[in-house]
C-alpha cells in the first residue's frame, strides 16, 4: 500500500524524518519497497487575485494582478480561462523550482510575467484523477492566509512510501493502524478518535445475512458534507477521485481504517430491512454496465439488489447528494465471495481489493468511530458486531525459551511491553494479555512472542554460538534414494515433499508406536513445532488439496522422516487396490516380506496388514480406521532403514575448516602420476586429490600440479612426507 509520509507523521504527532520513519517500518516487520518525493517543486507561494484582463497583444493570454504575502504585488500571465478576481491560488514566483527548472521573469507579448500560476498537474497530481474543472486550468480555492507555505500547509512537501503488508496483517492496510505501529516503535501512542454523541434515531434493521461475518449500518442527516482542500489532495495522492459529497467520506474511511464503506440515499430504499444474499440475475453496475451474476453475493433492500457486496454499487442506487438522509454500510464478508464478485465484473475496485483480505470486527468498530467523528448528526452503529475480547496467558518462561536467553530480565523487554500497550495490548492482574480487537491474527502465545520480538528488535538479541554437535555419515551409499524414486514413478506414483514438523494437535497417527515425542523447541511457528510420528496426515493433506483442485484420482509417495527414523517410505492411493499396492511394495524392496493381520488402532482391521521382514515389523498397509479419518484411500509406510544390513553409523568430526596444499611433481613424459596420487591418498586426513594442470617442458619431462584437500591436523604429517 502507498502511504503519505506527512499524513502518517501528522497522526503520530512526533517530528521524525522520512528516513527515520522508513527505518522504523522495516524494523517492525514490514518492508518498504521504495519511498520517493511526491514532487520536485520548491518555492511556490499563495496569492490573491486582485484583477484580470486580456493581454492586448495576445488573445489567449490573461494578465493577472496578484497580491502575495507582505503586500508584494506581481503580474503573472496565464493561458488558463478559469482565473478571476478574488480567487486564491498558488504561483511559481521568481526563484521557485520545478525539477531542474528555475523560474524567472520573462516578457510575454509585451508584458513581463513575474512567474507562472500553478495547476494541479504541475505539483504532482494525476490529471486523470483531479476534478474536471481543473483540467488544463489553474487550481483555485477559497480564502487562505498568504503568509502560509503552500508546500507545508497542503502537505505537498511529501514522500510516498510503498509498504509491503504481510498477508496476515491486512488490518495494517490503513493509516490509523500503520500510524499505531510506527508510533509504538517510538514508544508513543496516537490520539484516540474523538467521537460525537450518536443522537439520530434510526429504524433501519438487518433481516438476513449470507456469507457475511458482520454487517452494520449508519444513518446520517449530514448530507452537506465537503472535504477541505488538504483532504481532497490526500485522496488525489492515492489516485482516488473526489465528488464533494459523502462519497469522499467513504473513500477517506477506507484509507484511514482499511474497511470498505458504501453509501446509499435513504429515499431510494423501499424498506427499512437490509439483507445479504447469493443471487443469479442481470444488474447494471455503476457506469451503467450490464453484468450477469452467477450466485454472487449482493446487498438487497426489499429484495432489490442495491450493490455487489464490497465491490461496486448498482447504477439505479448510485448515491446523489440530496436533502434526504444517507446510509453508510460497513461489513466483513466471506473473502472468497468478494474475489468471485471482482472476477464476475472483470475488474477490481479499491473496495474489492481490500475486502478480499480479512476485515476484522475490531476494524469495523474503528471505521464507525471514524465516520462518527466526521459527522455531526448520525445514528449509533446498527447491528453492531459482537466482538469477543481475546485473552492469552502471558507465559514468560516460553518467551525466554524462544528468545534463547532471559529476555524478560532486560530493560528493553519492559520498554517493549510499553510499546505493545501503545498498540492496544493490555496485561491484566491474572497475567493474561488482552488482545486489541482489530488484531485478528493473534491467537496463541507464539503470536504474542513474535510481537515482542519484532518490537524488541532482532538486532538487539545477543549473539550466541549454537551448541550443535555435527554428525558425519560414514557410509552414505547404503540408501539408494534414486532407486526408490525411479521405481515408484514407473509404477504410477507421483513424488511429493511435505513438512516433517507439524502441529502437535494433528500428530495423532502413531502406527509404529513411538514412545518419544520430539519437539522443535526453537520453532517460531506453532504449526510446525513437532516431528510427526507418521506420514499419514501429510499424505492425506496432499490428497485433500488435490481434490479441492478437481483432481480426484491420485497415487503419491514420499521419502521422508518420522520421529527419529530418517528414511521412511509413505504411499497413498485411491486408484490402486490393496493387492496392487502390496505387489508394488514387494517388487520395490526385492525382499521376502510377510503380511500379517494388523492390530494397529489407526487402521481398519478389515482392510489392513502389518509388514514383516524376517520376523521384524517394518511397516503396514491398509485403510485408515474411520474413527481417525474418513477416507477410502489405501496407505502404506515402510521403515527403509530396516531393509538394509548396513545401518547408519555416525561419528563426530572436527569442526575446524579444511586446509589445502598445492604441489608440483616433475616426471618423464611417459611416466604416470597415478602412483604418486595413490600414495598421497593413503595418508590419514586426506579428503581429496585434484589434478590441477600439466606443463610439458622442452627437456622431455612434464610438471604436474596437484591440489590436496586435508584436515588441519594432517597438514604437519603431509608436509613432512612431501618434503621427505
Amino acid at each position: 500500500m502507498i502511504f503519505s509520509y506527512n499524513r502518517l507523521k501528522k497522526l503520530i504527532n512526533i517530528d521524525i524524518t522520512v528516513e527515520q520513519m522508513v527505518s522504523a517500518i522495516n524494523s517492525i516487520g514490514f518492508e518498504v519497497e521504495e519511498y520517493k518525493p511526491f514532487n520536485e517543486v520548491a518555492g511556490i507561494k499563495f496569492g490573491h487575485v486582485l484583477k484580470t484582463y486580456k493581454n492586448p497583444n495576445a488573445d489567449r493570454l490573461t494578465v493577472c494582478e496578484i497580491e502575495f504575502a507582505n503586500d508584494v504585488h506581481r503580474i503573472i500571465q496565464t493561458t488558463a480561462t478559469n482565473v478571476k478576481p478574488n480567487d486564491y491560488l498558488m504561483a511559481f514566483i521568481p526563484g521557485a523550482k520545478s525539477g531542474k527548472t528555475v523560474f524567472a521573469p520573462r516578457n510575454m507579448q509585451g508584458i513581463v510575467s513575474d512567474g507562472m500560476l500553478v495547476g494541479l498537474g504541475e505539483i504532482g497530481f494525476n490529471e486523470d484523477i483531479i476534478p474536471e474543472e481543473f483540467n488544463d486550468q489553474i487550481f483555485t480555492f477559497g480564502k487562505i492566509d498568504l503568509n502560509l507555505d503552500p508546500m507545508e500547509y497542503l502537505e505537498l512537501n511529501d514522500y510516498l512510501i510503498d509498504i509491503t503488508i504481510l498477508s496476515n496483517r491486512a488490518d495494517a492496510n490503513s493509516y490509523l493502524i500503520m500510524a499505531k505501529e510506527i508510533a509504538a516503535y517510538f514508544n508513543v501512542k496516537i490520539a484516540d478518535i474523538e467521537i460525537n454523541n450518536a443522537t439520530l434515531e434510526s429504524k433501519l434493521s438487518i433481516k438476513e445475512l449470507n456469507e457475511t461475518k458482520a454487517f452494520s449500518l449508519i444513518e446520517t442527516t449530514d448530507t452537506e458534507y465537503h472535504l477541505d482542500v488538504i483532504n481532497q489532495m490526500f485522496l488525489w495522492k492515492h489516485n482516488i477521485k473526489t465528488f464533494d459529497n459523502l462519497i469522499d467520506l467513504t473513500n477517506l474511511t477506507l484509507l484511514y481504517t482499511g474497511v470498505p464503506t458504501h453509501i446509499y440515499n435513504r429515499k431510494d430504499m423501499r424498506s427499512n430491512e437490509f439483507s445479504t444474499k447469493l443471487v443469479s440475475q442481470k444488474i447494471n453496475i455503476l457506469g451503467n454496465k450490464e453484468v450477469e451474476l452467477n450466485n454472487n453475493l449482493v446487498i438487497t433492500n426489499n429484495n432489490q439488489v442495491i450493490s455487489l457486496a464490497a465491490t461496486i454499487g448498482v447504477e439505479e442506487y448510485m448515491y446523489q447528494p440530496t436533502n434526504d438522509n444517507a446510509i453508510f454500510e460497513i461489513a466483513s464478508f466471506n473473502i472468497k465471495e468478494i474475489r468471485k464478485n471482482a472476477k464476475q465484473i472483470k475488474f477490481d475496485t479499491n473496495s474489492s481489493l481490500r475486502a478480499s483480505k480479512e476485515v476484522s470486527l475490531g476494524s469495523m468498530l474503528l471505521a464507525y468511530d471514524f465516520i462518527n467523528s466526521q459527522l455531526i448528526h448520525c445514528s449509533k452503529l446498527i447491528n453492531k458486531p459482537k466482538v469477543k475480547q481475546q485473552k492469552i496467558f502471558f507465559d514468560i518462561s516460553y518467551i525466554n525459551k524462544m528468545a534463547g536467553f532471559r529476555i524478560s530480565q532486560t530493560k528493553r523487554f519492559k520498554e517493549t511491553l510499553n510499546k505493545l500497550e501503545c498498540l492496544g495490548f493490555k496485561l491484566d492482574a491474572n497475567n493474561f494479555i488482552i488482545i486489541p480487537t482489530y488484531r485478528y491474527d493473534i491467537e496463541t502465545i507464539q503470536d504474542i512472542t513474535e510481537e515482542i520480538f519484532r518490537f524488541y528488535g532482532y538486532d538487539n538479541f545477543p549473539a550466541q554460538k549454537p551448541s550443535i554437535t555435527r554428525l558425519h555419515m560414514q557410509d552414505p551409499t547404503y540408501f539408494n534414494e534414486w532407486k526408490y524414486l525411479t521405481a515408484l514413478r514407473d509404477k504410477g506414483y507421483a513424488n511429493i515433499r511435505t513438512f516433517t514438523l507439524i502441529k502437535p494437535e494433528l500428530n495423532i497417527f502413531n502406527p509404529f508406536n513411538f514412545t518419544t515425542t520430539l519437539n522443535a523447541s526453537m520453532s517460531k511457528n506453532y504449526d510446525h513445532s513437532q516431528i510427526r510420528h507418521s506420514l499419514i496426515y501429510s499424505l492425506n493433506d496432499i490428497m485433500i488439496r488435490n481434490k479441492k483442485q478437481g483432481i480426484h484420482d491420485n497415487s503419491f509417495f514420499e521419502l521422508g522422516m518420522i520421529s527419529d527414523s530418517v528414511n521412511v517410505l509413505g504411499i497413498v492411493s485411491n486408484q490402486k487396490s490393496f493387492d496392487e499396492m502390496k505387489t508394488d511394495l514387494m517388487s520395490l524392496t526385492n525382499k521376502k516380506l510377510t503380511f500379517k493381520s494388523s492390530n494397529i488402532k489407526e487402521l481398519n482391521p478389515k482392510a489392513s496388514a502389518d509388514i514383516y521382514l524376517d520376523d521384524q515389523f517394518i511397516g503396514y498397509i491398509g485403510k485408515i480406521h474411520p474413527n481417525y479419518l474418513i477416507d477410502d484411500a489405501i496407505y502404506a509406510e515402510i521403515l527403509i532403514d530396516q531393509l538394509t544390513q548396513n545401518p547408519l553409523s555416525y561419528h563426530s568430526y572436527n569442526h575446524m575448516p579444511l586446509k589445502s596444499r598445492d604441489i608440483t611433481v616433475n616426471v618423464l613424459n611417459n611416466q604416470s602420476i597415478e602412483e604418486t596420487i595413490n600414495k598421497i591418498s593413503t595418508l590419514k586426513g586426506i579428503h581429496k586429490v585434484y589434478l590441477q594442470g600439466i606443463y610439458r617442458k622442452d627437456d622431455g619431462t612434464k610438471n604436474i600440479t596437484l591440489s590436496i584437500i586435508l584436515e588441519e591436523w594432517a597438514t604437519k604429517k603431509f608436509d613432512q612426507e612431501f618434503n621427505k
